[in-house]
Order: structure tokens, then C-alpha cells, then sequence
């Protein structure tokens, strides 16, 4: 399953401001959307699972049906479907070379490695949301006390049930306006 992830960044998630714990790393399921042709077969329900050639020798298909979530990126003929068609695997290079240089503080290699990204995909939405990061909101300044990871205040949209305002609200304009935790 990890081989159909990539890892996208580092971050450290705050709840209302405060520390949770670790950095973790965030990942993304890329597809193309645009270049599946999908000729789905009659007999085809959603969920199926696909055999792949490298799999044939080894694949208990009762065993899989028993464990589908750990298997269903390898095994789920959609998912395989969806990322028949991902883009190169030097993409997947650059991109992993970047991410690393940029974890460590070397910016300007990363930079460099996202540069090449982006000839490949220029419509890859984590290669420029790093290079907004390092050189719109740090101008390419690593900050002296960068520790490989960025700090993540996800937006709390629903309450009610779930938090402390009134059922079913969104936040008010008051709650969103306050200043932003984020440190990077």
C-alpha cells in the first residue's frame, strides 16, 4: 500500500494552538483522472478484487477478502485502475529528492528538485504548495529553528455535537479572524 502513497510534507498538528504531540507525514493517492479511459465490464462490482501478473504466485484471494483495507491498494481493481496512469517514475524521484532536501533545510536543492517536478507536472498541487512554502511565505529563509516540519492548525468547520458552539454552526467570522497559530 505504501508504494501507491507519496509522501507530500512534515507537519506537527496543533489543536487550538497547542502541541499534539510528534511530526508526522502527510501522504497523497495521486491519480489522473483526466487520462483514464475506464471500460468497465459488465460483471464488474464495485470493490472487485484484481489480480495483477506479480501477484498470481502468491495471492491467497481468501485471505485478501478477510484483510481488504490492507490490501485493497493492491488488490481493489478500481484503486489499480486509478493508478495505472500516474505520471512517470522519475516524477516520483525528483519529487522524493526535493521532499528530503527540504525536511533537512537544504531549500535551495529543493527548490531545485520541485523545479524539475513541475516540467513533468506542472498542475502537481504538493510540489507547489512546498515551493509556496519556501519561497513565498519564507522568502527561501530556512527558519533558524527549522526541525524538518511545519505546524499545522486544521480548521475545526463543524462543532455542535463534535466541540463547544452551537450545534451544527460554522465558526463565525469573530472565531476566524484570530491570528493564526502557525508558526511555518
Amino acid at each position: 500500500a505504501m508504494k501507491s502513497l507519496r509522501s507530500i510534507d512534515r507537519v506537527k498538528i496543533l489543536d487550538e494552538g497547542k502541541d499534539t504531540g510528534y511530526p508526522i507525514d502527510l501522504y497523497s493517492f495521486d491519480i489522473n483522472p483526466n487520462e483514464i479511459e475506464i471500460d468497465i465490464p459488465e460483471e464488474h462490482e464495485l470493490g472487485d478484487i484484481v489480480v495483477t501478473s506479480e501477484m498470481e504466485e502468491f495471492v491467497d484471494l481468501e485471505m485478501v477478502k478477510k484483510f481488504p483495507i490492507q490490501s485493497m491498494f493492491t488488490s481493489d481493481e478500481d484503486i489499480y485502475t486509478l493508478q495505472m496512469h500516474r505520471a512517470n517514475n522519475d516524477f516520483y524521484i525528483e519529487f522524493e529528492a526535493a521532499l528530503e532536501a527540504y525536511i533537512e533545510g537544504d531549500w535551495n536543492y529543493a527548490i531545485n528538485q520541485i523545479e524539475k517536478c513541475l516540467e513533468i507536472d506542472p498542475e502537481d498541487g504538493p510540489s507547489h504548495q512546498l515551493k509556496d512554502f519556501m519561497t513565498e511565505d519564507h522568502k527561501m529563509e530556512v527558519p533558524e529553528d527549522w526541525l524538518g516540519y511545519r505546524l499545522f492548525q486544521p480548521p475545526n468547520l463543524m462543532r455542535g455535537p463534535f466541540g463547544d458552539s452551537e450545534e451544527g454552526s460554522l465558526p463565525s467570522e469573530e472565531s476566524s479572524s484570530e491570528e493564526e497559530p502557525n508558526k511555518y
